[in-house]
């Protein structure tokens, strides 16, 4: 019942903000401006989002390896391409990662593990997300007239900053001590209390962590947030968008903080509404930012399919060679 609830409030705020979108900027206009589109700049998109996958597949290796998961870098590179499809119809990202979280932890069972490697490896991102964001503003300021966008940006920042300084402080290692032994543990049902017993002792191993792999861990996540910016902006350029590579800098940190939030279907409308404010201040006309915005959900649709044929691969696979075994 829920779960429709949040379907039927999730279209319905897709269908008002494109219906709106598209009372004023009509689709003649957007499929004008797709054709203009260069494709020998496209191609440069697609090593582009390999790397960042190879990238992204890495910085988690260094999380899941801590914790001894023995999942290898191609199976975290196809885990992570499979989420892509699902994300196409599931409700939110939270959907994507239990999809992620299961698949991480399907072989060695170990799932605190595996729970603890997704959170801190999202807030790793969230966190270079913000310092892209607040360094590219920094550079692109005098263009904005909104000085508020740097506000929220350091503030991020510095309250995501402050959350994974406190998970590795020695605070920290008090209050999971003083979680795992505390009398009213012992009143939880033995399941739940053996599930919060494992995820401490997970949040417990990320102390082993050295200087040197944090730096790592840090070095591949802005790797990642330099390789999406450098992606937005060719993407700009192939639609002849005169927009420096630091305004599609910051303009890609808001918009990867408000999809976030799961309030409508794939980021349909929210994505369009943020792009159409966010690209006006350069000026940019609507119909050329909806057909950028379409263009994004394109590079989605696509990994989404591949991670479709992938899916299917590995359903039908085994049945296959148990057919031809006989």
């Amino acid at each position: 019942m829920k779960q429709g609830i949040l379907w039927f409030v999730k279209l319905s705020v897709t269908i008002i903000i494109l219906s709106y979108i598209f009372t004023h900027i009509p689709l003649s206009s957007v499929w004008e401006s797709c054709k203009r589109v260069e494709l020998s700049t496209l191609l440069l998109l697609v090593p582009i989002i390999i790397l960042s996958f190879v990238v992204s597949a890495r910085q988690l290796k260094v999380f899941t390896d801590n914790h001894h998961m023995q999942v290898s870098l191609p199976r975290i590179f196809a885990i992570n391409l499979s989420t892509e499809f699902y994300n196409l119809f599931l409700p939110s990202y939270l959907a994507g990662g239990a999809i992620r979280w299961h698949r991480l932890s399907s072989r060695n069972q170990k799932r605190a593990e595996a729970f603890s490697a997704l959170v801190l490896n999202r807030l790793v991102n969230m966190l270079t997300l913000a310092l892209s964001g607040l360094i590219c503003w920094t550079y692109d300021r005098a263009n904005i007239p909104q000085q508020s966008y740097g506000l929220a940006f350091l503030a991020l920042f510095m309250g995501l900053l402050t959350i994974y300084a406190f998970l590795f402080s020695h605070y920290a290692m008090r209050t999971f001590h003083v979680i795992s032994s505390h009398p009213k543990l012992q009143s939880i049902p033995a399941l739940i209390r053996r599930g919060i017993l494992k995820l401490v002792q997970a949040a417990r191993e990320y102390h082993q962590l050295t200087i040197h792999e944090h730096g790592y861990i840090f070095l591949l996540s802005c790797g990642w947030q330099i390789l999406g910016i450098l992606f937005f902006y060719l993407l700009g350029q192939s639609l002849g968008m005169n927009i420096r590579l630091e305004s599609f800098g910051w303009v890609r940190s808001i918009l990867g903080f408000l999809l976030l939030f799961p309030i409508s279907v794939s980021g349909f409308g929210v994505r369009e509404g943020a792009l159409l404010i966010l690209l006006g201040y350069y000026g940019v006309v609507p119909a050329l930012t909806i057909a950028f915005s379409f263009l994004l959900f394109a590079r989605t649709l696509l990994l989404g399919l591949a991670g479709g044929i992938l899916e299917a691969k590995t359903l039908f696979l085994p049945v296959t060679r148990g057919t031809s075994r006989r």
